[in-house]
């Protein structure tokens, strides 16, 4: 009994140790490999596609904190957080002032806001924390397009990402913070992660 046992803790072991190694980013080549750390290390200033007015940034950068409290609430594996702040998210994104904008950021824009409020929708319908967190992954592949055309001033969004996300399939999230708290998989698999991208807003 006592030999069966060491066996299966040894086992136990190694398994562990494997799934935990493959956490470590996967580069597809030694070049898409430099060109990320690259992206990750630059300091140099993000210039968003479109230009936006001063008043208009400041209620993005509400629709942005919204955004990362949905993040936070799934960092935590809280689905009935998660739902508060996926229904807040839509309140604030909807209260944005289009008529500060120029034509053709507005058209953008509204492209934008109608997937992102359907994706928050979607993490706010989620029955379980598993499908709440494939929702964000479509959220996050919004949000990092919309920080990208209208930026977030005065601010450093850290683009970062998960190799073991949905069965090895891999997902970014957005973060205020360089540290790495995973979203998709909380306490599991805390640190699982690296920074891909730093955008930097004057």
């Amino acid at each position: 009994m006592a030999t069966f046992r060491f066996f299966t803790l040894f086992f136990c072991c190694i398994i562990f140790l494997l799934f935990m190694q493959s956490c470590e980013p996967k580069a597809a080549s030694t070049e898409q490999s430099a060109v990320t750390e690259e992206r990750a290390a630059t300091n140099e200033v993000t210039k968003p596609t479109f230009e936006t007015p001063a008043n208009f940034q400041s209620q993005f950068k509400e629709i942005w904190q919204a955004y990362l409290a949905i993040k936070d609430a799934l960092v935590l594996s809280d689905p009935q957080q998660t739902r508060e702040k996926a229904g807040a998210f839509v309140a604030v994104l909807h209260q944005a002032d289009t008529a500060l904008l120029e034509s053709a950021t507005k058209k953008m824009w509204i492209e934008r806001e109608k997937s992102l409020a359907n994706g928050a929708a979607a993490i706010k319908g989620g029955k379980t924390i598993g499908e709440q967190r494939a929702a964000f992954e479509s959220l996050s592949e919004e949000i990092y397009g919309l920080v990208r055309e209208v930026g977030a001033s005065g601010t450093t969004v850290y683009k970062q990402y998960c190799p073991m996300a949905f069965d090895s399939k891999g997902a970014f999230w957005l973060s205020a913070d360089k540290e790495i708290k995973n979203p998709y998989f909380g306490d599991a698999m805390l640190s699982c992660g690296q920074v891909q991208e730093e955008l930097h807003f004057k």
